[in-house]
């Protein structure tokens, strides 16, 4: 919430949380593309006919998807602790139920699929499912001695499912592209503790997509003019070729408790220009991060 105070929009915000997790998956995909491909043992490699370029395509492809879907997941919760037992759950769920139900481990080429093209397409709306829907096509094609090759991509080896090495790709980027848009729209509705949420068919407003210049309110004007008559002395003017982005004029907040009554934020006015950076200062309990969460 930091950061969008500071003017981050949320698309540029989880992109760069995006690009920040992708960077620093590189050696751990590098090196599971390395054990895969390079033929560390004297059976061979895992993909020892198979083009290494399409392998970390696929690798690259699926962490890519797998992290927008946890970007996902994290919008539905508050805190840590919670966030990462259902996301484990989830992985799991999202493999083993699906993968070991439908038998889809049964590679032998030529097997006729247990599931058609739509509903595995469909199935590869989930990260894990379209990850284990590539190793198939990879290892059917590694059975046939050719590995998965730039001429075999758009050929499927299994008789009923359809499924080929394009799709599963296009399915990747699909996935990336679908998890990240309903995070941006998780986030917009449910931003966490500090943020404003905006109503769950916000993407149908015009004034969101469309927002209007905020008009001078006149009588927080007045009252602010008020406020500061006769105390010019420990307040700067205000500058007038500049627009108040935020305007609060005589904030009071009223915290009840077993002690009574207490007051955090008493008669609070103040304005927070477009383009230039406000500060709250003030001694512990003066009521800063009241005002913030207000």
């Amino acid at each position: 919430e930091l950061m969008k105070m500071m003017g981050m929009s949320r698309v540029l915000y989880w992109s760069s949380w995006l690009l920040s997790c992708i960077v620093s998956l590189i050696i751990p995909i590098t090196i599971a593309i390395i054990i895969c491909v390079a033929p560390i043992s004297s059976d061979g490699a895992i993909y020892g006919h198979s083009d290494g370029l399409l392998i970390a395509i696929f690798y690259i492809l699926f962490a890519l998807s797998f992290i927008s879907f946890s970007f996902f997941v994290t919008t539905f919760f508050d805190r840590l602790l919670k966030t990462i037992p259902v996301g484990i759950l989830l992985m799991l769920m999202t493999y083993m139920a699906p993968t070991f139900s439908l038998n889809l481990w049964n590679v032998s080429d030529g097997v006729e699929g247990t599931v058609g093209n739509s509903e595995s397409l469909a199935l590869c709306l989930m990260p894990n499912m379209a990850m284990v829907y590539g190793v198939r096509v990879a290892f059917a094609f590694e059975g046939r001695g050719v590995g998965l090759q730039w001429k075999n991509m758009n050929q499927a080896p299994y008789l009923n499912d359809g499924m080929t090495m394009t799709s599963v790709f296009l399915m990747l980027v699909f996935d990336t592209v679908f998890y990240m848009i309903l995070t941006l729209y998780m986030d917009t509705i449910k931003p966490g503790k500090y943020g404003v949420p905006a109503p769950i068919y916000f993407p149908f407003q015009l004034s969101y997509w469309f927002p209007k210049k905020s008009k001078v309110n006149a009588k927080s004007d007045s009252a602010s003019a008020s406020i500061l008559a006769g105390k010019n002395q420990f307040f700067e003017d205000e500058p007038q070729h500049l627009q108040a982005g935020i305007d609060i004029a005589n904030l009071r907040k009223v915290f009840w408790s077993l002690e009574g009554k207490k007051v955090a934020v008493d008669g609070l006015s103040l304005k927070a220009y477009r383009s230039q950076i406000t500060a709250l200062l003030g001694h512990n309990g003066a009521g800063k991060t009241t005002t913030m969460s207000i």
